[in-house]
């Protein structure tokens, strides 16, 4: 009986979550890097994003440094617009006559098992399974807190770990602009 209560509630949950991202948003979208506000709101243009500005003309929020050693580390991470499904992926930079996209695809990676890293497992512990339930019962009692200290167990040596590699650039130049 207990579990069909949960049931209940868990497709009860799943529901409001789904008609609540039915609804449209009632906010309008502000402008990245504006310099002018966006056009007025019809209805129609409430999911668009304005871009005033290509990427190579706005201004970062943070400086060198803060996302990587270079200012274009910055501003790919800071002012492109990312797109992808998760497979493949890309930033549009936004430029009017000569674009750039940056592109990757997710088994270009760096990192992984090598002479310098014999016991490389992704960054795992092994055999962990009893700290993964007890992760799980925490969440479930709603011991959040407690939960997210757990997880910290489940990872181990992150060295050699491994990153996405970009896989290069696509440069589109427009002619008649």
């Amino acid at each position: 009986m207990q579990k069909k209560s949960y049931l209940k509630a868990v497709s009860a949950l799943m529901s409001a979550a789904l008609l609540i991202t039915c609804v449209p948003p009632a906010v309008q979208t502000a402008p990245v890097n504006a310099a002018e506000p966006a056009p007025a709101n019809t209805g129609e243009d409430l999911l668009k994003l304005w871009y005033n500005r290509p990427a190579s003309q706005g201004n970062t929020i943070l400086g060198a440094g803060a996302f990587g050693p270079t200012e274009e580390d910055n501003r790919w991470q800071q002012l492109t617009l990312p797109i992808g499904n998760s497979f493949m992926g890309a930033n549009i930079y936004g430029e009017i006559a000569h674009e750039r996209l940056t592109f990757n695809q997710k088994t270009l990676w760096n990192g992984g098992p090598g002479e310098s890293r014999p016991n490389y497992n992704g960054g795992n512990k092994p055999n962990m399974s009893n700290v993964y339930e007890q992760v799980v019962s925490e969440f479930l009692k709603g011991n959040n807190s407690t939960a997210s200290n757990l997880c910290n167990q489940l990872t181990g040596d992150r060295s050699g770990y491994g990153a996405y590699q970009s896989f290069g650039d696509i440069y589109l130049t427009y002619q008649g602009l």
